[in-house]
């Protein structure tokens, strides 16, 4: 979800806004509508481990670790959410909303999808577990959240980003040699037809700022 922020230019204000120095060199960190402070220092982000590329984005996941300790309430406060969809809520102080892939027909997800994608608002989609994957070609990661960052209506083709950028794990499907499902772009950019995504992604998760 910070990643999906991170690619719009609203998003990007938004990330600001949440960011204030605090005393003695900590960090204040504030939740759209979330109403409490989350107070980060250096030495807060070294004791976890915290070291992401961008400071940014290490003091705001800190910051979620502070707000779902051990993920308590990662699923919802009556844990039946999905951790998409209460992340998407959370970085963005809206409600998201969240579909299965498999559950609605094509013409819907691209619908889904564009929406978001043309009104420049953040989107999200995670995977299946491997046991669920199973014998599919691997082109992803199970259990691993991703960012949706464009969609070619003409090709059914949605255009994904592991938030791990240039450190992901290139794949290819030796079966599509002329790219129609699934090309791997770089920086951990790749896209895939709407049919093979229903195979890899148990939801997808947005927001409109």
């Amino acid at each position: 979800a910070m990643s999906a922020l991170a690619q719009l230019q609203r998003g990007q204000r938004l990330i600001a806004s949440m960011i204030t120095y605090g005393e003695d060199k900590s960090y204040i960190i504030r939740f759209p509508g979330d109403g409490k402070e989350y107070v980060c220092r250096n030495s807060d982000l070294r004791a976890v481990g915290l070291a992401n590329t961008a400071k940014w984005a290490s003091l705001l996941e800190y910051a979620q670790t502070q707000k779902f300790p051990n993920n308590k309430g990662a699923e919802g406060t009556g844990g039946d959410q999905s951790r998409l969809e209460v992340g998407m809520a959370c970085i963005t102080g809206r409600p998201a909303e969240i579909i299965t892939p498999r559950n609605v027909s094509i013409t819907e997800l691209a619908s889904f999808i564009g929406g978001a994608v043309r009104s420049q608002n953040p989107i999200t989609c995670g995977t299946y577990d491997e046991n669920s994957i199973g014998s599919l070609p691997r082109l992803v990661f199970g259990s691993h959240a991703y960012t949706i960052i464009g969609f070619e209506p003409s090709r059914n083709m949605v255009v994904i980003r592991n938030p791990h950028g240039h450190s992901s794990r290139v794949f290819n499907h030796p079966s599509d040699p002329r790219h129609l499902e699934f090309e791997w772009m770089g920086d951990g950019v790749f896209k895939m037809s709407l049919s093979l995504f229903q195979n890899y992604f148990h939801s997808v998760a947005r927001s409109f700022l």
